[in-house]
């Protein structure tokens, strides 16, 4: 058993889990259906396979206000991170005094190794997050293949795994950009096909 289970990569799963944590009602997750458009949003959240020992996504390291380690004590937690990642570098709105208020305020000024250890320490945290992920458990999702990323606009990717973001171009557009990126990784074979995509936007 794991002490942080995956989460279903499920756009209603995500937005009711995040707003218990205290994301404004007003904001939500949804499903991206194609990538053949810009997607109007605040943050993506991408689950993909990879399919080489290589990294999937190169680029230069860049800093972040909030970035939090996926320490091995975070064992299949990529899909927490990749949503806190997308709120906390965005624009989204949080209640006060809420899960996510503290931790905000809990890892400002932090190294990302410090950040994942205030998370550890947070028992109403990980008390949420075992009630949500017992919601949905797909073939995906527990595939220890998967990996959930979040990616910010100028291509600023946010990877648990690795030492801290990283930028992926200096383009001012978001999504079309990522989707470029994303289509070469498929093609060359660095990433399965099997992805699914997230937005974080005010609600529709």
């Amino acid at each position: 058993m794991t002490s942080w289970p995956a989460l279903e990569s499920d756009p209603e799963i995500f937005t009711n889990y995040f707003r218990n944590l205290g994301l404004n009602s007003s904001w939500e997750f949804g499903e991206i259906f194609t990538m053949d458009e810009e997607v109007e949003g605040s943050a993506l959240v991408l689950v993909y396979r990879s399919l080489t020992a290589d990294p999937a996504f190169n680029g230069q390291t860049i800093g972040a206000q909030y970035y939090i380690k996926q320490v091995e004590a975070l064992d299949n937690a990529c899909g927490l991170l990749a949503g806190l990642h997308s709120i906390l570098n965005s624009d989204a709105e949080i209640l006060e005094g809420s899960i996510l208020h503290q931790l905000k305020l809990g890892i400002e000024g932090k190294t990302p190794i410090e950040a994942a250890q205030w998370l550890l320490s947070n028992d109403s945290l990980q008390n949420a997050h075992h009630a949500y992920a017992a919601e949905g458990q797909s073939e995906m999702t527990n595939s220890p293949d998967h990996h959930f990323i979040a990616i910010l606009p100028k291509l600023k990717l946010f990877d648990g795994m690795k030492q801290s973001p990283i930028g992926l171009g200096t383009q001012e557009g978001f999504a079309l950009n990522f989707f470029a990126i994303l289509n070469q990784a498929i093609e060359n074979g660095s990433i399965g096909g099997d992805i699914s995509l997230m937005v974080l936007r005010r609600n529709l």
